[in-house]
């Protein structure tokens, strides 16, 4: 059937929705939902309904179920699906609908039955005019209003493939870097290999003496110097390996908000060039060399277009599965790689898929299977050599282990991605190893593992001679540790994090260093040093919106704390990050709570309730409570 409404159309047997004539990407439970939806749209459909019918041979909670509306929302926008309280949802836009093999329109929807009378009808009465159009005039009317169409069209064809052309990002080349296992003679292939991309948009830099670990270990700080000196906008690193008789290749592509990194793989040079090739071909076409949100990932709406431009693109999917918020569409897009890379005999990407695989499990409380899946991924990559992905795969066993609330087995695996590193020559990956130990080990009240192995990761700093990047984490992690016992080191770890980096800069241990600082000076009433901290108001992001609101709420200052968080709610909201938007929400509640606007109350009560997740509820709970809310009549909602 095909569904006509507003500029969409969408085949409900193809599963394809269209706008403007352009193909939309869905992906395919979003169109079987939109598909179930449409085909019943005097009917409130019910989530069970919907589990049934779009993920009947698969379990997933109806936490998929709030996410692919959402989705669809987010295309068709907040009216076109209605949702009635614990009985389901409803599609609400008018629409036509015919079989594909047709090209008439039946009317189905909410005002059908005044658009069939005007059809049956020779003559037509104007309402508030008395004017008949006869049915000559009004088949006159149509043929007018299809040749301005098709001007129309023909216009935006046109001014389509005539556009100006937008010059693609320069990609400056570094040196690539060869594993010890690599014989010389491949070495010399790869080189002559690689020397002859096609890509127009490539610059080797063969004067900079700079490789793979280096550059991966302190991106920001690197990329500065080879973009100023040669004026181009991204940077690739790569290392080559090679195990059994197949070369592989770990690249990272780093632009000036965000990278891409990933591994191809073949059986000679010519075929891992030529991969490499298609992966810079993409990257000139993701948001890297500039931001499309306040966030600097990058853009999803865009990788699921190239995706399905390109279905088969393995690396595309992993940085799919990279953006994703939601752990169900994770699972599906995991699955997804895994089959495709099973298909083209792809061994990282299997492995990859593994990895990923647990790292959603363990977020949905499925810890026996996740260890499966990652004991899956440490095969692979076992089998593979990378002990970069074995290291991070001995990570994820720990992120098992602390929510097993189990602290022998997150030391367990905490040491043996450090040993894996250590052994490996990845030194930064060493010391951020003992760095989350020890925090780690403060969540468990383990004091003397907390100092011993922080003091661990500072003399491996100091031992390796690491950039002073890499000293941010540790201090920050002294800061929090001394803020209650020592406020003055606490305050003077605090401003050594922020002296590292630039102003403008942007970290994620810089932006956890603000916001704990901020936190700091609130609680000794120092409001003007807290917002100083937060000096560029065009680039505050959800995140920074919502801090700003806690200092103005500290200062009894209600209606600054309500018009920040209703910005951060927002933002959050836009940029899909679900469990952030519960905590704004949740503040707003106690906010109006305060000024007792039970309207207000409502509505992000309203909100808490159709959003709240199994993992929202554990970890705020303490929070949720505070503000008198029912935890049962929230897992009620679930």
């Amino acid at each position: 059937m095909i569904y006509r409404f507003q500029e969409f159309s969408f085949d409900s047997n193809k599963l394809t929705l269209y706008k403007s004539g352009q193909i939309i990407n869905l992906r395919s439970n979003e169109a079987n939902v939109l598909a179930l939806l449409m085909a019943k749209p005097h009917e409130v459909v019910s989530k069970q309904d919907i589990l049934d019918q779009v993920w009947a041979d698969k379990v997933v909670s109806e936490q998929a179920v709030f996410q692919n509306i959402s989705n669809l929302r987010r295309i068709f926008g907040d009216d076109a699906i209605k949702t009635f309280s614990r009985k389901g949802y409803q599609w609400q836009l008018p629409f036509c609908s015919h079989p594909a093999s047709s090209h008439q329109c039946q009317t189905q929807c909410s005002n059908s039955t005044s658009l069939s009378n005007a059809v049956a009808n020779p003559l037509r009465q104007v309402a508030g005019s008395g004017f008949i159009i006869s049915q000559h005039m009004q088949r006159s009317i149509l043929a007018i209003g299809v040749l301005v169409l098709l001007l129309l069209s023909l216009f935006s064809w046109h001014a389509f493939n005539h556009k100006t052309e937008v010059a693609s990002p320069i990609i400056s080349v570094l040196p690539f870097t060869y594993q010890a296992s690599v014989a010389e003679p491949i070495v010399s292939q790869f080189t002559q290999s690689s020397s002859q991309l096609a890509a127009p948009y490539l610059q080797t830099q063969a004067d900079v003496s700079l490789n793979f670990y280096d550059f991966i270990e302190t991106p920001n700080l690197y990329f500065k110097q080879v973009t100023k000196a040669d004026q181009t906008q991204l940077v690739m690193a790569t290392q080559v390996s090679q195990y059994n008789r197949y070369l592989a290749v770990n690249f990272v592509i780093q632009g000036s908000v965000g990278n891409i990194s990933g591994v191809v793989e073949g059986p000679d040079s010519q075929q891992v060039a030529a991969q490499l090739n298609k992966i810079l071909d993409l990257a000139t076409q993701l948001p890297l060399a500039k931001s499309l949100n306040q966030t600097g990932e990058l853009d999803s709406a865009l990788l699921e277009l190239l995706n399905a431009k390109h279905p088969e693109n393995l690396f595309l999917l992993t940085q799919l599965i990279e953006v994703t918020k939601d752990h169900n569409k994770g699972i599906s897009l995991a699955e997804e790689l895994l089959a495709s890379a099973k298909r083209q005999n792809n061994q990282f990407y299997q492995a990859y898929a593994y990895l990923k695989l647990g790292l959603f499990l363990t977020q949905q409380g499925l810890y026996p299977v996740a260890e499966q899946k990652l004991s899956q991924a440490l095969e692979g990559f076992n089998l593979l050599g990378n002990s970069e992905k074995i290291a991070a795969t001995y990570r994820k066993f720990a992120i098992v282990g602390l929510h097993e609330n189990d602290y022998d087995k997150v030391k367990k695996y905490q040491l043996l991605e450090a040993k894996t590193a250590n052994q490996a020559g990845l030194y930064g990956i060493e010391v951020r190893a003992h760095t989350y130990l020890a925090v780690l080990a403060a969540k468990f009240k383990h004091k003397e593992d907390r100092n011993y192995y922080l003091y661990q990761a500072e003399l491996l700093l100091d031992k390796y001679k690491m950039p002073h990047q890499h000293y941010a984490e540790v201090y920050y992690q002294k800061a929090l540790y001394n803020q209650w016992s020592d406020p003055k080191k606490a305050e003077e770890y605090y401003q050594r994090v922020l002296a590292i980096f630039e102003p403008t800069q942007q970290h994620w241990v810089k932006e956890m260093a603000v916001t704990g600082y901020a936190k700091f000076l609130v609680r000794q009433k120092r409001w003007h040093e807290a917002l100083a901290l937060y000096p560029n108001p065009e680039s505050y992001d959800g995140y920074d919106h919502m801090q700003i609101a806690h200092i103005y709420l500290a200062q009894d200052n209600e209606r600054m704390a309500i018009e920040h968080a209703q910005e951060s709610f927002r933002l959050l909201n836009l940029n899909a990050h679900p469990s952030e938007a519960l905590n704004t929400a949740l503040f707003l509640y106690g906010v109006y709570k305060r000024k007792n606007e039970q309207v207000e109350m409502d509505r992000y009560l309203g909100f808490i309730k159709q959003e709240v997740t199994q993992m929202w509820l554990r970890m705020g709970k303490h929070a949720i409570e505070k503000q008198g809310i029912s935890i049962d009549m929230l897992r009620q909602q679930l």
